[in-house]
């Protein structure tokens, strides 16, 4: 979720675009059954603290922002357990914690104002002017852009995914024969795999529970769309049709 506040008033650590992420991995998505009922009400209570202190670190932030040069505010955040970090690369304060118990449903994310709460929630979506990538805890996925629903442009479908790479051994899927990454045939029909058309990206942001770009193409033979979809914590690229 991002924050488009002044910079003239916040500390060069947290200077530019200001986001506010929480993030809750579940190890455990079921309580187990024997558990004892104070583990669930410790987390429970861990969890509302820490949602309460990140809220009031991002007011205290925003208020900075709006008040200039000099301008200063002491926010007490309690960390009992669990990691408070500062990601630069995407300008995010997040706080991860591991539970035993189901506190937040696996795979969501839910947004309350500037503050970002997920559980297992590891997809990040982006665009430029020419690509979108989606990337999680395993996969990074770069994608091309055609067009835009204004302005619709040749779309073929064999140029839509430019890399897939496995980051935990930072290789690259490799090529099909004719050089491509991933071959689309609808009805077994060559021809359909090209037409006019446009991308887009369903959300763009971080800590998101899936990434989603729509292609979509009008072909000879008819019209339809795809939708590539990158899950949290998924090894694979999941493709639908839709005609």
């Amino acid at each position: 979720m991002t924050s488009m506040a002044n910079r003239k008033g916040i500390s060069p650590l947290i200077a530019g675009v200001i986001y506010t992420g929480l993030v809750i991995t579940t190890v455990t998505l079921v309580i187990t059954l024997g558990l004892p009922q104070l583990d669930r009400v410790t987390e429970s209570t861990l969890y509302l603290n820490v949602r309460e202190g990140m809220s009031n670190l991002d007011n205290a932030i925003q208020k900075v922002a709006s008040e200039g040069r000099g301008s200063v505010r002491i926010v007490p955040l309690e960390i009992r357990s669990g990691d408070f970090l500062i990601d630069d690369t995407n300008n995010i304060l997040r706080y991860e914690i591991e539970t035993t118990s189901q506190i937040v449903e696996p795979k969501t994310a839910v947004q309350f104002g500037n503050l970002v709460i997920g559980s297992n929630a590891d997809v990040n979506a982006s665009e430029n002017a020419t690509h979108y990538k989606l990337q999680n805890s395993r996969l990074q996925v770069i994608l091309r852009k055609f067009g835009s629903p204004s302005s619709q442009t040749v779309v073929n479908t064999t140029e839509l995914v430019q890399e897939i790479k496995v980051l935990s051994t930072n290789k690259t899927l490799p090529l099909t024969n004719n050089g491509t990454v991933m071959q689309f045939l609808v009805n077994n029909d060559a021809s359909a795999s090209s037409g006019t058309g446009f991308t887009s990206l369903q959300e763009a942001g971080t800590v998101l529970s899936q990434g989603n770009v729509s292609v979509y193409v009008n072909a000879a033979s008819g019209a339809y769309t795809i939708d590539l979809v990158l899950e949290s914590e998924a090894d694979y690229l999941k493709v639908l049709v839709k005609s």
